[in-house]
């Protein structure tokens, strides 16, 4: 293949680089040293304003706008100003004027931001409508309809459906906060998952728990775990110790006797030295880590875990207190538990079993909801089915509720 150095030569002297195109400016240039004038920034403050149908007048306060604002509204000559003159801080106390936060969520709450709002708004649907369109246009989509979207209400109420559902089927209280890979086969998953739009899941979980006033995953599968421990501890003893509390079995023969299960409970909650210790037992071996929580018993505390899991079975979701927590001595006594009341104070009293069995004392403390937002769930848990009632059942006085006690109470 002959190449001809020369021409190359001169091709690629003659080469030139195409004209760059300058974009007209949006505002005429300033003169020198304009900017360096805190007065100067003041008029130029005014008339942002003006120019987005803002009048600011000298009685009322000025704001100097965010970071946000300047770069949405493509003022960097505002922007470099403010930086010169050390900071939005720094030239609030030169012109006596308040700073816009630069956190989004606090600057709404102004009323000057609010006036801002409908202008941004419609800039940024006219935009997305324009690309939404040229982009169905290319791939022939039609624009998918907007009803029926994933909301944070909407999702809890989804929620609270799918956990009275699982209430009934698998016997699991309706309270209880379910894991999001749980839902992974169902929808509610990814509306859960995104509605915050939160980095893990872990806080996802964690946020949704104390919007619906559930009892978080960690402390209900712990509670459930402790109580199949014991259960299948009692019945160990039951069958190879004649129900005798004294001796902890020894892995090795719980193992040989075929109880898997029973193993790895005792190597998850701390190990056979802990546990004896914990139920006021002792290890064939004699050995012991040397602390004492006092007397107890296993049989005791399988029939009080049973009761609280019977307790909260009846409970409907928001708790005010998401939490598993100790039942009080008129709890106990007023559902016919007398024998187990007295036996909380003979193994220490009601604050040392809670401890033990790690459960919330009393009613939770600072841990109780606020009142709006409980009140805001209870709502959520009584409309849950709204969305599913058919639009041609007539109801008298309730259109488009469900009916529930107190509606027929009220209609009575």
């Amino acid at each position: 293949m002959n190449i001809d150095h020369e021409n190359c030569r001169l091709d690629l002297a003659t080469c030139q680089r195409p004209i760059q195109k300058r974009s007209s400016p949006r505002r005429p240039r300033k003169p020198k040293f304009y900017w360096n004038e805190p007065e100067n920034i003041r008029k130029e403050l005014h008339l942002f304003w003006k120019e987005l149908g803002i009048t600011t007048s000298d009685d009322q306060p000025l704001y100097i706008p965010n970071e946000h604002l300047l770069n949405y509204f493509k003022r960097n000559d505002l922007r470099a100003a403010i930086y010169q003159m050390g900071g939005r801080e720094s030239l609030a106390h030169m012109l006596d004027a308040q700073v816009i936060p630069g956190k989004w969520i606090d600057a709404v709450k102004l009323d000057i931001v609010k006036q801002v709002l409908p202008l941004m708004e419609e800039k940024c649907i006219s935009t997305e409508s324009k690309t939404q369109q040229s982009q169905s246009k290319q791939l022939n989509i039609t624009p998918a309809s907007t009803k029926g979207f994933w909301s944070k209400e909407k999702a809890i109420k989804k929620l609270y459906i799918y956990l009275e559902t699982y209430r009934n089927d698998k016997q699991r209280p309706a309270v209880y906060m379910p894991q999001l890979s749980e839902l992974k086969p169902s929808k509610l998953f990814n509306a859960l998952s995104r509605y915050k739009k939160l980095p893990s899941t872990s806080m996802v979980e964690d946020d949704i728990h104390s919007a619906a006033g559930l009892i978080q995953y960690k402390e209900w599968s712990y509670f459930e775990s402790q109580l199949s421990l014991l259960t299948e501890l009692e019945s160990y003893q039951c069958s190879y110790h004649n129900s005798s509390e004294q001796i902890f079995p020894e892995p090795t023969d719980v193992l040989e006797n075929g109880h898997n299960n029973l193993n790895d409970l005792i190597r998850i909650h701390g190990g056979k030295v802990l546990l004896a210790d914990k139920f006021d037992m002792k290890l064939s071996s004699g050995i012991s880590c040397g602390y004492s929580y006092g007397r107890f018993s296993v049989k005791f505390a399988v029939q009080l875990l049973v009761f609280i899991r019977n307790q909260y079975m009846l409970l409907d979701p928001p708790l005010e207190c998401t939490h598993i927590s100790m039942p009080t001595e008129n709890d106990l006594i007023r559902s016919g538990h007398k024998v187990l009341a007295d036996q909380v104070v003979e193994y220490g009293g009601y604050e040392s079993v809670a401890r033990r069995l790690g459960l919330e004392f009393f009613d939770g403390g600072d841990n109780i909801m606020d009142k709006e937002r409980f009140q805001k769930a209870k709502l959520l848990w009584k409309e849950r089915h709204n969305d599913e009632v058919s639009s041609s059942v007539n109801r008298r006085k309730t259109d488009g509720v469900a009916w529930d006690e107190e509606l027929v109470v009220a209609e009575l």
